[in-house]
Formats: structure tokens, sequence, C-alpha cells
């Protein structure tokens, strides 16, 4: 392997285990223990998460895709394996529960990986997005 891979890969970690350390990261299991909960701007998130649970709320408050695009809060809600959520309907009660949802601007997505609008802000908090997305866990 090249040493400019080897020195990104160590980089990478580096910025992840300071991120959590510093608690500009965190994650942590639902009441209920059937969604992890991670909160940061770090790229592994949903890594993170899927070391406490298969299932995964990820919010990232300073998202931007690229330069062009105002960072704005972001979620990204998925499953390690397809049947352990029901995403479609959780996506329906996500749309109707966010008020930044617009007839332009909605969360949207697959049945394996859902999110949040892009461009704008979600208006909901990770607690009430992993409340709706508890409720259709189905393993």
């Amino acid at each position: 392997m090249p040493a400019v891979y080897e020195k990104q890969v160590d980089e990478a970690r580096k910025q992840l285990i300071t991120a959590l350390e510093t608690g500009e990261m965190t994650a942590e299991l639902t009441s209920d223990g059937k969604v992890a909960v991670v909160v940061g701007k770090h790229r592994d998130a949903m890594t993170i998460g899927y070391s406490l649970s298969p299932v995964v709320v990820a919010f990232n408050p300073e998202f931007s895709p690229n330069p062009k695009v105002p960072a704005h809060a972001k979620y990204t809600v998925a499953q390690y394996k397809m049947g352990l959520v029901d995403l479609t309907g959780a996506l329906k009660e996500l749309n109707e529960a966010d008020s930044a949802v617009t007839e332009q601007a909605e969360w949207g997505g697959s049945p394996g990986i859902i999110g949040s609008p892009m461009g704008v802000s979600s208006k909901l908090t990770p607690e009430r997005v992993a409340e709706i997305v508890a409720k259709y866990v189905t393993e």
C-alpha cells in the first residue's frame, strides 16, 4: 500500500478519536436500545453508530456536500441490513413531523437509507427523529 494512503487512514483515525474524546461527536443508544444516535460532523458517524446498533440516526448540524451549498442541519437514517426497520413508514412520519419539509424539499431515500431534505435544515431534534424511527424497528 502506498505510504500516502496509510498516512491518510491514520490521520482520519486520529481525527475520529479526537472527535469522540472531546465531545465533538457523541454516540448513544435510545432508552429502548433500538437505535443508535450519533451527533457530529465527522464522516465516520455511521460507522460509530453501527458499533452500537444496526439502526442508526446520524445528525450533522453543519452538513454541506460542497462549498456552493450553505451548511445546514442534516440527518441520515440507515439500517445495517434490509428488514431491520420499515424506513418507508418512518419516512412518511418524518415528512409529516418536520416543519422544514416543503413540496420542493422533503425527506427521501430508499428502503435502506433515508435522509432529511437537502439544502435546508431539518427542524426536528435528534431525539425526535430517533423516537419516530424506533417505532418502525421490526427486529
